[in-house]
């Protein structure tokens, strides 16, 4: 894949998955994406003996490795087919029309596993098409590596040629977090100026977009 390529799907996707995120964040107070932060929240639930908001919070985590799952295989099953790499992106385009239209009272736990499905099987559309350069949603993991590689440069101590790589690394790993921060940013605001009503149609046609230039890119 083209380097441009890759730096526009850093854009993109990040951002379609900052909107995303931030849905869940309004809906249930959660960020789907962390599932660490749940699965130790479902820990801490158990040794409480809540065991119901425990047993929604392990479905929601269980859901998102589902969701990645499949997207996988289903991308693997279909590989030789240039529909394979829309599978994930019309998944969330499904789930997030059926959330515009059948109303949901707010902090369902059906709509949590929906968003969690919907999240692992997009993160895993990104990771695969871009061979694991882009992950719109691990922001943990990228803010680390992009520290460490940012460390390594500037020590100097290493070759011209791996520093020029670093390089290239780290600009995708910022572009990720910038986007994904700024998608937050711009459906909070939404939500803030009273028209959550109309962002859900916004996210879909944001993914409509996204799943046409990959299919391009691809």
């Amino acid at each position: 894949m083209k380097r441009k390529d890759i730096l526009l799907l850093a854009c993109l996707l990040p951002f379609t998955s900052g909107l995303i995120n931030s849905m869940g964040l309004y809906l249930f107070e959660l960020v789907t994406t962390n599932v660490a932060g749940h699965f130790g929240t479902f820990l801490q639930q158990l040794m409480g003996l809540n065991y119901a908001k425990g047993l929604i919070l392990l479905g929601g985590v269980g859901a998102y490795a589902l969701g990645a799952f499949g997207a996988t295989l289903s991308g693997e099953m279909l590989k030789k087919t240039k529909f394979s790499s829309l599978i994930p992106v019309l998944l969330n385009v499904l789930i997030l029309s059926f959330l515009q239209f059948i109303p949901f009272k707010n902090g369902h736990f059906a709509v949590m596993w929906l968003l969690f499905g919907g999240m692992g099987a997009y993160n895993a559309f990104a990771s695969n098409l871009t061979n694991g350069q882009v992950k719109p949603s691990q922001l943990t993991g990228l803010l680390i590596d992009a520290c460490v590689d940012t460390a390594k440069i500037a020590s100097k101590r290493y070759p011209i040629i791996t520093n020029a790589d670093l390089r290239k690394k780290n600009q995708v790993r910022w572009l990720v977090i910038a986007f994904f921060s700024l998608g937050v940013v711009v459906n909070v605001a939404l939500q803030q100026s009273g028209v959550l009503a109309v962002v859900r149609l916004p996210l879909l046609f944001l993914l409509i977009v996204t799943s046409v230039l990959a299919i391009k890119i691809v």
